[in-house]
């Protein structure tokens, strides 16, 4: 779908879907007003009345398809992993609707992995010391130190990609001994939902708290932005989400992250 092809009708409608639960679609939103370069999506509409949809984006250099609602496999979500002709791709399905759409997946392609991810929200700004350790916004200046630790991370990324990251997200990081060991970033910042990711600290220098500080400093801007913060955990990540629900965060839903061979 390209900009100059969304319907303003459909349009209307998508808002009022997003309105209603904005944590359940601010990646559909954002890339729909904010971000249309690369993205696909496919609507399985009544009228103008959104029944469900396939959303394919790239979140931080990785491909991505999200499922939403009532599709069809054959017609909807299997012609656009077609489309796209991508030998590897990353599927999410609301758990709730895992069990209609994984048999009839599974018969198609190669599900290689999968893992429950919990959707949490922000309820409150956490009560968290940012100030112990200084917390620096992330730019243009910081592309080597960001390079390496993506690196370190095992993320393959372009020196292009890794720029156009710290201009578009609003990436924060930590410093220590003269280099970058802590990073995270709001990737999706909506006014009435953040989107925090990417929350990454250097194995030498773990245990102090670093990723807690700089997410607790995210979740506040969120706050006092005027929107809230929401965030996406592995499920059986114990120690991630003991954090997160100690700082405020709650669990509003699940979903199924298959990574799939075509």
């Amino acid at each position: 779908m390209k900009h100059d092809d969304i319907n303003y009708n459909l349009l209307k409608y998508i808002l009022e879907l997003y309105h209603r639960d904005p944590t359940s679609h601010y990646e559909l939103v954002y890339k729909l007003l904010h971000d249309i370069r690369g993205t696909h999506v496919i609507f399985n509409a009544e009228g103008y009345r959104v029944k469900g949809y396939c959303l394919y984006y790239m979140l931080c250099d990785e491909p991505t398809l999200q499922v939403y609602g009532d599709i069809d496999i054959n017609r909807h979500l299997l012609p656009l992993i077609d489309e796209l002709g991508l030998k590897e791709i990353s599927v999410t399905i609301p758990e709730h609707l895992a069990h209609r759409y994984l048999p009839k997946l599974r018969e198609a392609v190669e599900i290689r992995k999968e893992r429950i991810l919990n959707r949490m929200l922000s309820t409150r700004i956490p009560d968290i010391d940012t100030e112990k350790y200084r917390v620096v916004k992330l730019g243009e200046d910081h592309l080597e130190e960001f390079l390496a630790l993506k690196k370190m991370e095992g993320i393959r990324c372009s020196r292009e990609e890794a720029l156009r990251q710290l201009m578009e997200y609003l990436y924060l990081g930590i410093f220590m001994d003269d280099k970058l060991v802590s990073i995270g970033a709001a990737y999706i910042r909506l006014p009435e939902v953040w989107a925090i990711g990417g929350i990454y600290t250097h194995p030498d220098y773990r245990n102090l708290g670093l990723g807690t500080i700089i997410s607790g400093e995210l979740t506040r801007r969120a706050w006092l932005s005027g929107g809230k913060a929401v965030l996406k955990v592995e499920e059986d990540n114990l120690p991630a989400f003991k954090v997160f629900t100690k700082t405020g965060y709650k669990v509003v839903g699940r979903e199924r992250y298959l990574t799939i061979e075509t």
